[in-house]
């Protein structure tokens, strides 16, 4: 049997030693990796930027001329349809016109007659007044001739009159004399034995025909409106109204009073009939486009869509058919054909002056405004190195 080696004992005891080193040693190191791991994948992931870049864009305003027809499968016209609808509404403005009103004066007077033949008077016959004021005999009035010599009177006869006009100043009072037609007084005359009474005149509010043109006209207009929102449940999604295209025809009107007569507010109740045209949002688009292409500057688009107005080229009647000119004006912004996921792509992990310096070589720049989160201090403050974080928009300077 072989003697145990002392040595061995030592280097067994040696050798525990160092492996118990070893192991205190691998731990912070694996520690101080996964930290380092952990912080450039929060560097990565949870960093995250929104960017607003602001161009300064180009104005279009075009006129199209282009015709709306109710067959789908006629070449360069767009297809439409009407809808129609018909509605009744009421409205009232105050009248504009003043009149005077009021009462004519009556009387009786006493016809005189000078010559030796009796004279019948019609009735109607204008007497003449004082001042010019006129009256007329409400009958038939003969006058008997006068008596002659030696006992001279004129023929007399009573009967009554009614002012030419209305107001205060035909109530005569009583002995006022009067000339008769176109005949001299020497040979026919009238008096009042008693005053005239009746005579009264007052200024109102009355009905001028420019109220009823004004309140058929706004009523039209608020039917109108009313009609298009009508008609909008019986359109299609795809389907857009053209307002501009809106005829309109009469079916009923009814005013409260008459031209000329006595009123504070005038009434109108209508009844109008209405057709519009339909036509589809995307033949429309499609149309425009095809149109603008040509007239739009390279490596532009149009931004945030269009606005349209249609200018109607023809007079419109009751009867009329089948195709309908218009002039059709379009009005749009033009931004440069930009693509924000390659632009984040470029500032990705970039400083906010290297960010600023690649927005500033983009076509129209004007100015950009970014927000970083979380806000860390310079120089980690920077865009997240994965493009995929980055909300970035391009929007057009108001």
């Amino acid at each position: 049997n072989k003697l145990p080696n002392p040595l061995a004992i030592f280097r067994k005891d040696n050798e525990n030693v160092s492996g118990r080193k070893t192991s205190r040693l691998k731990k912070p190191l694996i520690f101080t990796l996964i930290l380092i791991a952990a912080l450039g994948a929060a560097f990565w992931f949870i960093p995250s930027a929104k960017a607003t870049i602001f161009l300064s864009p180009q104005k279009l305003q075009e006129d199209i001329d282009v015709v709306i027809s109710g067959a789908s499968d006629e070449t360069g016209k767009l297809p439409g349809r009407s809808v129609n609808g018909e509605v009744t509404g009421e409205k009232t403005r105050t009248t504009t016109g003043r009149k005077t009103v009021g009462d004519r004066a009556k009387g009786e007077i006493v016809m005189l007659n000078n010559t030796s033949s009796a004279k019948t008077f019609q009735s109607g016959t204008v007497l003449a007044g004082p001042n010019g004021l006129k009256f007329t005999l409400d009958n038939n009035t003969t006058v008997a001739s006068e008596s002659g010599a030696p006992t001279y009177r004129p023929g007399e006869a009573k009967t009554q009159v009614t002012a030419g006009d209305i107001g205060s100043e035909h109530n005569l009072s009583q002995g006022t004399l009067f000339s008769v037609a176109n005949f001299s007084t020497s040979s026919f005359s009238a008096r009042n034995d008693a005053p005239f009474a009746g005579g009264s005149s007052r200024e109102v509010s009355s009905v001028e025909k420019q109220d009823q043109e004004i309140l058929e006209k706004e009523l039209k207009q608020e039917l109108e409106g009313r009609i298009k929102s009508q008609l909008d449940p019986d359109l299609l999604p795809s389907e857009i109204l053209i307002p501009e295209s809106a005829f309109s025809s009469v079916i009923s009107k009814s005013f409260s009073s008459k031209a000329g007569e006595e009123a504070e507010t005038l009434n109108l109740r209508l009844t109008i009939k209405t057709d519009i045209l339909a036509i589809s949002k995307e033949n429309l688009e499609a149309y425009i486009k095809t149109t603008l292409s040509a007239k739009m500057p390279a490596n532009w688009v149009i931004q945030n869509g269009y606005q349209v107005s249609f200018i109607p080229q023809e007079k419109e009647s009751k009867e009329k058919t089948g195709a309908r000119k218009f002039k059709m004006r379009v009005n749009a912004l033009l931004l440069p054909d930009l693509k924000p996921g390659d632009i984040a792509k470029r500032i990705s992990g970039k400083t906010l002056e290297e960010a600023k310096k690649e927005f500033m070589s983009l076509p129209g720049f004007l100015r950009s405004n970014i927000r970083l989160s979380p806000s860390l201090p310079s120089p980690l403050n920077r865009f997240p190195m994965k493009a995929d974080n980055i909300n970035l928009t391009v929007e057009a300077e108001k």
